[in-house]
């Protein structure tokens, strides 16, 4: 069917916006300014499909922000997709993996996870409500042995502890596993859970390379954990024990022990972790 020149004319025609649209877009111009900046000097090859897209969309900011996360993320670091303008051009929304109180409450993990958490202690003041239903979720669902895991410290092993008798071997993972699980690997991605509210992560050049940056040691790392969790999981009951025989026997014997006076890890309380906790990007350099 041909389109007639009228009702062509009709489907061409713009008219003028609606005036809460004209006023909502005079009043955040600036926001609108600062999205259409940081997506030029960001994603340059990609900034002129991303601010002329979603014209045939009932909510073109929302598809042009949700552009500019996907293409964002495919060439720097994971980031939340964002459905608004405004909180994305406030602070880079980085995914944020780490540990927070009630994740270690929870028991529907693999089992390699399960197995690497049993041999780490927790940083929060309390941890008996956490370990108990844990060890006996390893007993009775993975068939771990009790006398096995009567063996572990009451309380875990310190990352400190765990560096000590690890570092240098295979088993070098639950070392940096356990930094990870305590919000000490310095590395904003893995030291910050969803709690913690990031007030100083502006989008400069400065801090996108440092966030890069620290992607890939975070990655590298969540990959070598990944692998120990997959090795422990061929033989749970096998490998658990030669991973905490390891520890054990490598242990010096004034090692710190959990609750030691001088300790020496960041153990982090509940108030230290609130949901208005500061962060100063860039965070120091890892080691």
């Amino acid at each position: 069917m041909v389109t007639g020149p009228e009702t062509l004319a009709r489907r061409l025609r713009l008219g003028p916006p609606q005036p809460m649209v004209l006023v909502s877009f005079i009043r955040n111009i600036h926001v609108e300014l600062a999205f259409r900046e940081m997506v030029r000097r960001l994603l340059p090859a990609a900034a002129s499909r991303i601010l002329t897209g979603g014209r045939r969309g009932r909510d073109r900011a929302t598809e042009r922000v949700w552009a500019f996360c996907s293409e964002f993320e495919r060439k720097y670091f994971p980031i939340y997709e964002l459905d608004e303008l405004e909180p994305l051009v406030y602070s880079i929304p980085f995914q944020r993996m780490g540990w927070s109180y009630d994740a270690f409450h929870d028991l529907d993990l693999r089992v390699g996870r399960l197995l690497l958490r049993a041999l780490c202690s927790e940083p929060y003041e309390s941890t008996v409500g956490a370990r108990v239903p844990l060890l006996q979720s390893l007993a009775e669902h993975v068939s771990i042995p009790h006398d096995l895991l009567v063996r572990i410290p009451d309380d875990g092993i310190r990352p400190t502890d765990l560096h000590t008798a690890l570092d240098k071997t295979p088993y070098s993972a639950a070392a940096e596993f356990a930094d990870w699980t305590w919000g000490q690997t310095d590395l904003a991605f893995l030291d910050c859970d969803d709690d913690v509210e990031v007030v100083d992560a502006e989008w400069s050049d400065e801090n996108v390379r440092e966030l890069a940056r620290q992607w890939k040691l975070a990655s590298a790392l969540m990959d070598r954990v990944a692998a120990l969790e997959a090795w422990l999981e061929q033989a749970p009951a096998t490998n658990f024990a030669l991973l905490l025989e390891t520890v054990l026997t490598r242990l010096p014997a004034d090692a710190n022990q959990p609750g030691s006076d001088d300790a020496q890890d960041k153990s982090p309380s509940s108030s230290d972790r609130r949901a208005d906790a500061d962060l100063t990007l860039p965070p120091r350099a890892a080691a």
